[in-house]
C-alpha cells in the first residue's frame, strides 16, 4: 500500500502499523476517482486507503482453524496442520453453497458497488479474496473437480534448508513445515488447493468450472513429465512468482 520495502516502512508482518506514510491509492482519490475495497486487508494505516471499504477474511461457517460447531469436521475430509502452534485448515470441503463463501460475498459487494458508478466516472476497485489462503475449503462442485489420484507429489516432503533467514527459520517454518505432514495429507491439500483456485477463477471471470479443472489436471501431467513442482493456472503462477520474489528480497536484506 505504500510502495516501500519493509526496512523503510517498518512493516514486516501482517497488520503492522504503517504510520503516516502516503498510500498508493491517495492520488487516485485526489484526481477524482471513486475508490473501494472489499474483502481481506492486511494493512493498518492511520490513513484511510479507500473511500469505501468493507473488511472480512472468514465467516461463521469455517474459520482459519475450525468449522462451526454445527458441522462435523470428519464429514468434510479435513486436513489440519498439527495442533501446535496453529491448527490451520490446509484442506477440506466447504459445507454450504458457493454463494455463502467470503469470496462470493466480496464479488457481490464489488458488483453492487459498480452499479453505483456512472459510465463516465473513473474508479479504482480492489477485490481481495482470502482464498487460496487457509482455510482451503472449496465449495461444491469445486471440491470434487480434481481427481486425488491425479495429484503428483515431490519426491519427499519439504524440510528447512540449512541456511535460512531468521524470519523464516523462527517465524514461518514452525507454523507451516510440510515435513510434519504425510504424503497422503499433502496430496489432499493440493487437490483442494487446485479446486479452490478453480473456484476463485470463476469468481473473477465467470469461467467454466470443468474447464478450469482440466487446465489444472494438464498442469499436473506436465509437472510429472518434467519432474518438477506444478506451476499451472494463472492464480498459482501469480502466487508462486510473488512468493519467490518476496523470499529473495527478504533473504537478501537479512544477509546484508
Amino acid at each position: 500500500m505504500t510502495g516501500l520495502p519493509p526496512h523503510e516502512s517498518g512493516v514486516w508482518y501482517n497488520a503492522s502499523p504503517v504510520g503516516r506514510f502516503d498510500l498508493l491509492t491517495t492520488p487516485f482519490a485526489d484526481a477524482g476517482y471513486r475508490t473501494a475495497s472489499f474483502g481481506k486487508r492486511h494493512y493498518a494505516s492511520t490513513n484511510g486507503g479507500f473511500q469505501t471499504e468493507t473488511v472480512f477474511e472468514t465467516n461463521d461457517i469455517v474459520s482459519y482453524y475450525a468449522y462451526a460447531d454445527r458441522y462435523d469436521e470428519s464429514a468434510y475430509d479435513v486436513v489440519k496442520y498439527p495442533p501446535e502452534p496453529y491448527p490451520w485448515i490446509f484442506g477440506g470441503r466447504y459445507p454450504e453453497a458457493p454463494e455463502t463463501t467470503v469470496e462470493a460475498r466480496a464479488t457481490q459487494l464489488a458488483l453492487d458497488w459498480l452499479d453505483t458508478i456512472a459510465t463516465d466516472e473513473p474508479f479504482l476497485l480492489r477485490v481481495s479474496f482470502n482464498g487460496p489462503h487457509t482455510p482451503v475449503v472449496p465449495p461444491p462442485p469445486f471440491d470434487t473437480l480434481i481427481d486425488e489420484d491425479a495429484i503428483t507429489l515431490p519426491p519427499e516432503t519439504e524440510s528447512a534448508p540449512q541456511r535460512l533467514p531468521r524470519w523464516l527459520r523462527d517465524g514461518l517454518f514452525p507454523k507451516a513445515d510440510a515435513s510434519r505432514l504425510t504424503p497422503e495429507q499433502i496430496r489432499k491439500m493440493r487437490r483442494y488447493y487446485y479446486g479452490e483456485v478453480a473456484f476463485l477463477d470463476q469468481q473473477e471471470d465467470g469461467g467454466d468450472a470443468e474447464a478450469d479443472a482440466q487446465v489444472l489436471r494438464e498442469g499436473e501431467r506436465l509437472a510429472q513429465e518434467q519432474g518438477r513442482e506444478d506451476r499451472s493456472g494463472d492464480a498459482v503462477q501469480r502466487e508462486q512468482r510473488v512468493g519467490e520474489h518476496g523470499l529473495y528480497v527478504l533473504e537478501r536484506l537479512e544477509l546484508e
